[in-house]
């Protein structure tokens, strides 16, 4: 039954380890999924940002060409000559662009291109996007250059006239430069591809050109996924014993990037938690069912060695046993530490994963805001690139003035544009004609002295508001000069509505979460707070909010109390561009709320585990106890009796003598010899165990008994003095030996079988062992010499009356204590106490002692508590009398007492004792009176 409890706790303990294990890992591995997901989608957005920021440059670059080409389109060797020479300068200022051309409803002009003979440039997809643009850039798809034979793209745009285009073509390289450093990072892969199939970019440049299909065959699937889908999509595909998660997106161009996360580079920290968090279960696991068989194993030898062994080696035997209270210790701690290290992979994992979550939020929002402002510094070049290149417009006012107004009106997001110098006249000049009060110093407004102690040359400022629009800007200046003699023109400054920018993070605001921007010097810009919202009359400080805390790295992560009580975790990041910061703020439960749930149930079961693991070793080392006692036993037991054997018995009465007064007794069967010779030995060991019981019959629990050799046994009976009873044991033991061996051998059995024995006296005649064995030997031979089956007590001329009336009380005692193992007073009910009371009075009336009879009367007020009362004055009184005196509870009201005195001394004594013993349990509803008399035994 046992067998079957424990190996069901073993099987309860793998079932809840398994459940566990399989708990983390579909919590891990689901983790991961995620974090590959995050990451793949978070790469194709950095590609898409990347890949629009580029095209961003070349629409700018293309407007600007456009717009200088526009002023000498009436003049065709002017513009042949001017686009000859900005070609020239867009290869040297390595901006991308490698051709710069122009084609009319009629004509058209590449310089360095040896046209076919069928070339028409009307019938060219540029030329036609762009006309159906109608002076918006258009955008080709990536193509392979007749040329170069290199992937490219073309940017145009349709001129004033409505019939003209100019035309820029662009290489992939700046695209190609970020995609080959996402495959250095060594986690990832990358690829741009056109709608037909041709790769344009790839983190393996040797790829560019060739067709997916065959370049890179396991792609193929996703990128026509993508290109029947406007959302993500997502695949998986084998690699090694691992797998790459592949992502696709269409970008706005209508390209597919394709980005390949590795399982394995990207995660490989978390896949060693898994592999170590398994092997751990299987060592626990292992570890536990390995003591449980050991243990079993050790039953099964260790009971066969006590049936089979006669001589056992305690030490070797608990060598044996290794399952004890260390072992349980370490196993339990082992266990521990497995769940603390279990805890700590799944907190982790989930705090990466987390992590990555508020990363990829802020990166997404940090890059939106990049986006904007790279879009809006696009515009500011473009505004800056005319004035450089044409600075003869600034002594034209009217015109200038024509010229911002015109093109501003082209970009809603602008509230005012304009160019400002102290050194002119008028100082600046704005779309809207404004000219400053004599008063006002342009050179010392913020935007003006920042752009001017820029090292990049522009400048973007913090939020304000302005009165003339009654709404929050934002302004971006740069410096001008013209491009022929770098001479310093002024600042040219654009104020942006800051609502756009506040659109890029209100997308963010869910019940889940939200994100705010807040501007160089720490106020909140906006946030989903009214009062924490920037506005024109109050602006809040980050610093003074939980916000502060959080380091502004992008990693750093804070728990916070939020401004609806509510705890959130937090992450902020720094736009380099603009120094705004970006701040992530989520609830704890999308992130956290599965891992707590999780940890909530691991820690559950593994509690469960340990208690169980627990119970079966603690069960394992009792057992291994009472194998180890019945070892000891065994090792002290002689096996064919069941006595102590001859080491064990002088031991154990060697340490007896030193303390207790007892009959110390050699006991020896007599004629036993004539068995073994007449009926055989296995005859002569029937008797041996049939008398061994005998003595254990005659003896109390605390006596000692064993066998020293052959059929020689030693006892001693502790407090026992009495020659009468030491003869009456001995009785007892002739006529059942006598009896068992008739009822073995027959009745006709010859053989005068019985024991002799001699007695020594403790301490009478010593409290050595060897003393005491030497005296009862002596009375031995003596019993010998006579009649045999008769006693002999050791005895010394001397011996005085008060030490035999003492022996006769040790008496007393011993027959008292036989009935009344406490050592205290004997408590009795009526029935005993008649015997009792007759006994004691034979008793002094034969050894001459005084015998006295006392009577407590109680009275109380409080009847309830009045049995309560008489119990506890008991109690007091039986811890303070000798064993070989007697109490008894006569009714509800009286209490007897009966003390055994020597004659002539004073009764007073031990009854003044038990009532101050009584005074000081301090009971004060109680009165006791005493009265007592000597019983007449003459």
């Amino acid at each position: 039954m046992k067998r079957r409890i424990n190996a069901t706790a073993i099987i309860t303990i793998a079932v809840l380890l398994l459940v566990v294990l399989v708990m983390d890992l579909s919590q891990m591995f689901t983790q991961l999924q995620q974090q590959a997901k995050d990451a793949g989608v978070s790469q194709l957005e950095n590609i898409s940002r990347e890949l629009e920021k580029s095209i961003a440059d070349a629409e700018a670059l293309t407007m600007e060409i456009a717009i200088e080409a526009r002023e000498v389109l009436d003049d065709r060797e002017a513009l042949k000559r001017y686009l000859i020479s900005k070609k020239a300068e867009v290869i040297r200022n390595e901006t991308g662009a490698f051709n710069v051309y122009v084609a009319g409803n009629d004509w058209w002009f590449i310089p360095d291109f040896d046209a076919p003979d069928d070339y028409v440039a009307q019938e060219r997809t540029w030329y036609k996007g762009a006309i159906r643009k109608g002076g918006k850039t258009y955008l080709s798809s990536p193509y392979q250059d007749a040329m170069t034979g290199d992937i490219c793209y073309t940017v145009a745009v349709m001129l004033g006239d409505g019939e003209s285009v100019v035309a820029v073509d662009y290489t992939m390289d700046s695209i190609q430069t970020y995609v080959e450093e996402i495959h250095d990072n060594g986690n990832s892969n990358a690829l741009i591809v056109t709608d037909d199939g041709i790769i344009a970019g790839c983190s393996n440049d040797e790829l560019i050109g060739e067709q997916l299909i065959s370049a890179v065959p396991e792609f193929a699937g996703i990128w026509s996924l993508s290109r029947r889908s406007d959302e993500y999509v997502t695949a998986r595909i084998k690699s090694d014993f691992l797998y790459e998660n592949l992502f696709a997106t269409k970008s706005g161009n209508g390209w597919i990037l394709i980005v390949s996360v590795s399982d394995w580079e990207l995660y490989k920290a978390s896949y060693i938690q898994l592999i170590v968090t398994v092997f751990l279960f299987l060592a626990l696991f292992v570890a536990t069912v390995l003591s449980f068989l050991f243990a079993r194993r050790n039953q099964k030898r260790t009971g066969e060695d006590v049936l089979q062994r006669r001589e056992y080696e305690k030490k070797k035997k608990r060598e044996n046993l290794n399952v004890n209270r260390t072992y349980r210790r370490r196993i339990v701690l082992f266990m521990v530490f497995v769940m603390l290290v279990n805890l700590y992979s799944i907190f982790s994992a989930t705090y990466r994963w987390g992590n990555a979550q508020l990363q990829n939020e802020a990166e997404k929002y940090e890059s939106e805001l990049q986006e904007w402002i790279n879009k809006q510094k696009g515009i500011l070049d473009m505004f800056v690139s005319t004035i450089a290149a044409d600075p003869d417009m600034l002594e034209d006012y009217d015109r200038t003035i024509s010229y911002l107004d015109g093109v501003t009106r082209q970009f809603p997001e602008i509230s005012a544009s304009y160019l400002s110098n102290s050194d002119h006249d008028p100082s600046v000049y704005m779309n809207n004609g404004w000219i400053p009060d004599p008063g006002i110093k342009i050179e010392e407004r913020p935007w003006y002295i920042d752009s001017m102690m820029s090292k990049s040359g522009w400048t973007i400022t913090t939020p304000y508001y302005d009165e003339q629009t009654g709404s929050y800007c934002i302004t971006i200046a740069e410096q001008v000069h013209d491009v022929k003699t770098d001479k310093f023109l002024g600042v040219f400054g654009i104020d942006f509505y800051m609502d756009k920018l506040i659109e890029i993070l209100g997308s963010s605001y869910s019940d889940r979460g939200y994100a705010f921007l807040v501007d160089v010097e720490g106020y909140i810009i906006n946030h989903p707070y009214g009062k924490y919202q920037m506005t024109k009359d109050s602006r809040t400080s980050v610093l003074e909010l939980p916000y502060g805390k959080v380091r502004k790295d992008g990693k750093d992560t804070r728990l916070i109390r939020d401004y609806d009580g509510t705890t959130k975790i937090l992450l902020a990041t720094v736009n380099e561009t603009s120094q705004f910061s970006v701040y992530v703020v989520s609830d704890m439960l999308p992130i956290y709320g599965r891992v707590i749930l999780y940890s909530i149930i691991t820690l559950s079961v593994f509690l469960v585990c340990i208690i169980l693991i627990y119970q079966l070793l603690s069960g394992m080392i009792t057992w291994q106890n009472e194998v180890n006692q019945k070892l000891e036993k065994a090792a002290q037991t002689d096996l064919m009796t069941g006595l102590l054997n001859k080491a064990s018995v002088e031991e154990e009465i060697a340490q007896a003598v030193k303390v207790w007064s007892g009959a110390f007794m050699i006991v020896d069967l007599d004629n036993f010899k004539l068995v073994n010779d007449l009926y055989s030995h296995e005859m002569g060991d029937r008797l041996l165990v049939r008398f061994a019981s005998l003595i254990q019959s005659v003896i109390r629990d605390n006596d000692i008994a064993g066998r020293i050799g052959g059929d020689e046994f030693i006892v001693f009976c502790e407090g026992l003095t009495d020659e009468e009873t030491i003869k009456k044991k001995i009785r007892f033991l002739n006529d059942k030996i006598i009896r068992s061996a008739k009822e073995y051998m027959g009745n006709d059995m010859e053989i005068p079988i019985g024991c002799s024995a001699g007695v020594s006296l403790v301490p009478r005649d010593g409290n050595e062992y060897s003393t005491l064995f030497a005296k009862a030997d002596l009375a031995l031979h003596e019993v010998k010499r006579g009649s045999k089956h008769n006693v002999m007590i050791y005895s010394d001329e001397g011996e005085t009356k008060a030490e035999e009336g003492n022996r006769k009380l040790s008496n007393l005692q011993m027959i008292f204590g036989e009935r009344n193992i406490e050592k205290t007073a004997l408590v009795t009910d009526r029935e005993m106490f008649q015997s009792i009371y007759k006994y004691m009075e034979r008793f002094a009336s034969v050894n001459g002692w005084d015998l006295y009879m006392t009577e407590f009367i109680f009275e109380t007020s409080n009847e309830e508590k009045r049995s309560e009362y008489i119990q506890r004055f008991i109690d007091v009184a039986a811890n303070l009398l000798r064993n070989c005196d007697v109490i008894l509870k006569y009714n509800n009201s009286q209490v007897i007492l009966l003390l055994m005195v020597p004659e002539n001394s004073d009764v007073s004594i031990p009854i003044n004792r038990v009532m101050e013993a009584w005074d000081k349990e301090d009971v004060k509803d109680v009165t006791i009176t005493c009265q007592h008399e000597q019983v007449n035994t003459r």
